[in-house]
């Protein structure tokens, strides 16, 4: 936790700085640096209330998966602000970006909208919270910053910006030229399957490998409880469940001696059943048999005669006593492990069993088998069952993103634009997630999510690419706002990347490869695609 904390706070705040340094070195305008962050900032409260409003409170995952997917609505003010120049206000500037910019904010949505039909509460949240999020940041940059810009202090389409486009009109490439890279990437997706993912939790915290391996070392030689293999036992009533429980001792002491566990723990240890309680308390001699039997124990022996009476009393009073349940270890320490042992139901009662140095699972499963309302629960298997279910949802609804942004670029998109705006983006996630095969780094669910990040921001990046533009003069304001954009991005979750907790390093190294190479894609398959005037000195002229 602390390792967690500490590495958040330090990586955000370096993050949020390095990105106002930068922003600030390209805009040189402090009011513009406050104004950038109107649109992500009224998105994230927005997103924040709406979810709250439909289902009455928001996961801590949930929150950090939406504030990183939320990312791409910090490059929807940059487009303003590199588009602006004098004797044009604000207004009209965004007037003539909002075409473009509101279809790649509808094609992003309608991806994130089908999250939201989604069974897992968690991906739901995610789904809702993204879409109002977005559609809020947009709007704001839409209709609430444009007034509050003033003219700018220099035009970005002259100098490095107009520079960069023209080497980038050397290098473009045919869009085709990226099939063979989408072929690539998918034969080496399909090969090997069983080493793309990484359902292991455990391989996700923060604790450092050598600590594992002390906590480790220590819970054996203490004789803890592992984390891992339980003996579930549902019964419909306390008084079954303990009975249950005898049994499965007798089972599971036979499994000890034979080798198979190193020990187990059980309620009826320390809450015997009453049925097990009487059959104690028969077995206990009558005041007469007792006598006798201390008489010729004790023959020859110097003992007083007296002496066991208070012992033959203790034994009356036990065989005759009211059977002891729960209550009776109120407030000590039993009660709270009987309390972890045991819980009530919405049917009945279950009792969690948990099973040292299990050496075959199956050989205890096969001795239970024939008890009813038994079975050995795998957490590790089962959390990695979860897992895989959890993954199986999100790619099917992937796909189904995918499919109905190619719907909504062939209704918004010219014909001929659509390949080159959506090829890119379909290269980009299928090579890095290629890339990561390539490396042996198997693909957890962070990585998914950051690939779904990827794929928003690159397909922003393709659509401003192949806009119209009048000149070469527009080409290089759209350049310079996809390269801040690109550099922006490249710089918070790259820093990110340096990260040591698994998460954030995921998160920061794919978010920040993928934008590097779908900005690269993009532009040399697009710039100078689309329609513009012959001459470029004239096109900058005018």
């Amino acid at each position: 936790r602390d390792t967690t904390q500490r590495e958040a706070q330090f990586f955000s705040m370096a993050a949020v700085i390095a990105l106002l340094l930068l922003l600030w070195l390209i805009y040189r305008s402090i009011p513009l640096l406050m104004y950038g962050g109107l649109p992500l900032a009224s998105g994230m409260v927005a997103a924040l209330l709406a979810v709250q409003l439909v289902f009455g409170g928001i996961h801590g995952i949930t929150l950090a998966f939406g504030a990183t997917l939320l990312g791409v609505a910090i490059d929807y003010p940059l487009h303003l602000f590199s588009h602006r120049r004098d004797g044009q206000s604000a207004t009209h500037s965004m007037q003539a970006l909002w075409p473009t910019l509101r279809l790649g904010v509808l094609s992003t949505c309608i991806a994130y909208f089908t999250l939201l039909l989604s069974d897992f509460p968690g991906l739901a949240q995610l789904g809702l919270f993204t879409v109002v999020g977005l559609l809020v940041a947009a709007a704001t940059t839409r209709w609430l910053l444009p007034p509050l810009l003033t003219a700018p202090r220099h035009d970005s389409a002259h100098g490095p910006a107009l520079r960069w486009y023209r080497v980038l009109r050397r290098l473009r490439l045919p869009v085709a030229i990226l099939w063979p890279l989408v072929g690539l990437a998918a034969v080496v997706l399909a090969w090997g399957q069983d080493k793309l993912w990484q359902n292991d939790l455990a391989a996700l915290t923060p604790v450092a490998q050598e600590l594992q391996q002390v906590d480790a070392q220590l819970r054996a030689e203490l004789g803890a409880a592992e984390l891992r293999h339980l003996l579930l036992i549902d019964a419909d009533s306390q008084q079954a469940l303990l009975q249950a429980s005898e049994a499965a001792a007798a089972r599971l002491q036979g499994l000890v001696e034979a080798g198979v566990l190193k020990g187990f723990d059980h309620p009826a240890r320390y809450l015997p059943s009453h049925a097990q309680q009487q059959r104690r308390q028969a077995g206990l001699p009558d005041p007469a048999t007792l006598r006798a039997s201390l008489r010729r124990a004790t023959e020859g022996l110097p003992f007083r005669d007296s002496l066991f009476d208070a012992f033959l009393q203790d034994v009356e009073q036990a065989r005759s006593a009211a059977f002891i349940d729960a209550d009776f270890y109120a407030d000590t320490p039993i009660a709270a492990r009987l309390q972890s042992l045991m819980k009530p139901t919405d049917t009945g009662w279950r009792a969690l069993l948990p099973l040292q140095g299990v050496t075959s699972a199956t050989q205890v499963t096969t001795s239970t088998a024939d008890l009813a309302g038994m079975r050995v629960v795998d957490l590790k298997a089962e959390s990695e069952a979860m897992v895989v279910g959890f993954r199986g949802e999100t790619l099917w609804r992937i796909a189904a993103a995918a499919l109905a942004i190619v719907l909504i670029a062939g209704w918004g998109l010219p014909r001929r634009s659509v390949l080159r705006v959506l090829l890119p983006v379909l290269t980009t996630v299928l090579l890095e997630a290629a890339l990561f095969r390539v490396l042996a780094v198997p693909l957890t669910l962070f990585h998914l999510v950051s690939l779904m990040l990827v794929g928003g921001i690159v397909l922003d990046y393709a659509l401003f690419f192949n806009r119209p533009v009048p000149n070469v003069a527009e080409h290089a304001r759209t350049l310079h706002a996809l390269s801040v954009c690109c550099v922006s991005t490249m710089t918070v979750f790259g820093i990110l990347a340096l990260s040591e907790i698994p998460v954030l390093r995921a998160i920061g190294i794919t978010v920040a490869a993928g934008v590097l190479l779908g900005y690269a894609l993009c532009a040399v398959t697009a710039m100078g695609e689309a329609r513009q005037q012959p001459d470029d000195n004239a096109s900058i002229k005018t």
